[in-house]
């Protein structure tokens, strides 16, 4: 058995004095986190433009709230958001107002936060005790999330949040570590802000207040009322600026069409699957730095107990008969970033409403080949949950702390865990339980933690090199998907704009898909519709007025080809179309 690894931080100590400024200098860069983040952020953009002065997904809804900021400078929070995005909203006016309102200065200002959220992971691995390769390798596992990767090239909450409650997250880890007040009072800021994108941010500081509870009731771990008091400040403060604020309406649509006069044994089976299919998402979060530790179990580095491989396959088998069901469905079960095959929603309503198991490329069961891996990873998970950090948390003696799981610390391991729970959990509902994948996105921050402590930094050279193989193998993918996706975006509003311009088209008369009608017809749908609640979308979906023209996937009976938009894409690489079609 391999020795544990240090919990010393390896680059903490002073670099030698007898070096040139000039080699320190590059012996810092290539230790820094941020300067390989931005690096392969650039690659990312270089490869797939992020220009495009168009919505994407829900972001119209949120672009909306930021043109009111900069043009009537006040806060409005759209009627379609379900949550109050104060934070989202001003941090997209901040970026914007010097070059003026635009989605691709929308796109940028996530883009930013993106490269942040990537940082923010590899340093909490830092705070948690992991060498610097295993935590580039939690930061990797998080750039190379094809959800994750799509959701950075929009102007969705999903990765604005993950950034603030992943800094929010280093700070509490340091605080467990230095047990600095300063520390918890920073990282409650952060979580703070991440609250006002998403709500779920109370949930890193009710983790962190828990741990140390627990801390002081099993071994006497000491400061709990001074930083009980330190993390109530930034909360404090939230409150009162949220309090000037009028209280941001919505309801959350996804849920209710999802399950809208669905029978109540349905919702209860729904309610019981979810559970079992949060757990599988988060193998699949995890897949590469599984794939890094399968070596060192084909290899023998790591051994396991009969015992603990009878547990890991109960575990596999129930994950595979609960989430995929007796029907046998492979991954995307929650599909709204993540489809078959590619990413993004396909927001066209002859495929979104009609042609729905149409895409442009598919791979069908071969999706079997990635699920089945996740669910092992997934497995993985539960059994180091049960063997490693548990046991980990429940010991009492203080002496344990040398000998934690695979080097995580006591506190670190518990808060990690918590950390990750809450954000798969946070999403549930157990009366509307119909949830999209990237609701579950934030876990992957401490899930990347949990799996890359799991793999123990001696003798494991191998299995790093293969899990960050791993990654970079996925993030080529994820790129190519979000190639694909903003080239088909990119094309239909070139072809709303040809009807516009070309065809002289009435702006209310176009099908222009789910972010046209809600950015430019949804407002007059509502006025004529008398009505200002948005679920109410009109017998034709989407706020449609009338389809004179139409931007399509595929031709439609009653319309005649206009023309033909071509994208090229990286999905197949060919080159594809989109037909603007004309009602007859």
């Amino acid at each position: 058995m391999p020795p544990r690894p240090s919990l010393a931080a390896p680059d903490s100590s002073p670099p030698p004095k007898d070096k040139s400024p000039l080699i320190l200098a590059a012996a810092r860069l290539r230790h820094s986190l941020l300067i390989l983040v931005l690096g392969l952020m650039l690659l990312a953009v270089l490869t797939a433009s992020p220009r495009g002065d168009f919505p994407l997904n829900d972001d119209w809804v949120y672009g909306k709230a930021v043109q009111d900021l900069l043009t009537q400078h006040r806060y409005v929070t759209h009627p379609f958001a379900a949550a109050n995005v104060v934070v989202h909203v001003l941090w997209g006016a901040l970026v914007t107002a010097p070059f003026g309102f635009s989605f691709t200065a929308l796109r940028i200002s996530t883009l930013i936060l993106a490269a942040t959220a990537v940082w923010a992971a590899a340093k909490c691995g830092r705070e948690a005790g992991l060498s610097h390769g295993m935590a580039l390798l939690c930061g990797l596992a998080v750039l190379s999330n094809p959800i994750f990767l799509n959701l950075s090239y929009t102007y969705m909450s999903d990765v604005p949040f993950m950034a603030f409650a992943g800094v929010s997250g280093i700070f509490y880890l340091r605080a467990l570590k230095t047990n600095r007040t300063a520390d918890s009072v920073w990282a409650s800021m952060f979580a703070a802000l991440a609250f006002g994108i998403r709500q779920f941010g109370l949930l890193l500081t009710v983790a962190f207040l828990f741990t140390l509870v627990y801390g002081r009731v099993r071994w006497g771990r000491k400061g709990l009322a001074r930083h009980t008091a330190a993390c109530t400040v930034p909360w404090f403060i939230l409150g009162t600026g949220l309090a000037a604020l009028k209280a941001a309406g919505g309801s959350s649509y996804t849920w209710l069409v999802l399950l809208e006069g669905a029978p109540m044994l349905y919702r209860i089976l729904l309610a019981l699957r979810y559970p079992f299919v949060a757990l599988l998402y988060a193998g699949l979060f995890t897949l590469p730095l599984f794939i890094g530790r399968a070596v060192l179990l084909a290899r023998g580095l790591e051994r396991w107990t009969r015992g603990r491989w009878l547990v890991f396959g109960l575990i596999a088998v129930a994950i595979d008969l609960v989430a995929c069901g007796v029907v046998l469905l492979p991954l995307p079960l929650m599909p709204n970033v993540l489809r078959d095959f590619g990413t993004g929603p396909l927001t066209l309503r002859e495929v979104y409403f009609g042609a729905r198991d149409w895409a442009p490329v598919r791979i069908g069961a071969w999706w079997w080949l990635v699920t089945i891996p996740a669910i092992a990873s997934a497995a993985a998970l539960a059994t180091d949950l049960l063997y490693g950090i548990l046991p980990t948390v429940l010991r009492p003696d203080a002496a344990a702390v040398d000998k934690d799981w695979n080097g995580l610390r006591r506190d670190h391991a518990l808060f990690v865990t918590l950390w990750a729970v809450s954000m798969l959990a946070a999403p549930y509902n157990p009366y509307l339980p119909a949830v999209f994948d990237r609701y579950l996105l934030p876990a992957s921050v401490p899930l990347a933690i949990l799996a890359a402590t799991a793999i123990r930094t001696v003798g494991s050279t191998r299995a790093v090199q293969v899990a960050a193989a791993a990654c970079l193998v996925l993030f080529v993918v994820s790129l190519a998907c979000v190639q694909d996706y903003m080239a088909w975006n990119r094309a239909r509003w070139t072809g709303i704009d040809r009807l516009l311009e070309t065809y002289r088209a009435d702006p209310l008369e176009i099908d222009g898909g789910y972010e046209y009608n809600g950015m430019y017809t949804s407002d007059t749908f509502m006025e004529r519709a008398g009505t200002t609640d948005f679920n109410q979308m009109g017998p034709e979906g989407w706020w449609l007025l009338d389809d004179a023209y139409a931007v399509s996937f595929l031709p439609r009976d009653g319309f005649s080809e206009l023309e033909r938009i071509p994208y090229f894409s990286f999905l197949g690489m060919e080159t594809r179309h989109l037909f603007i079609l004309e009602r007859q």
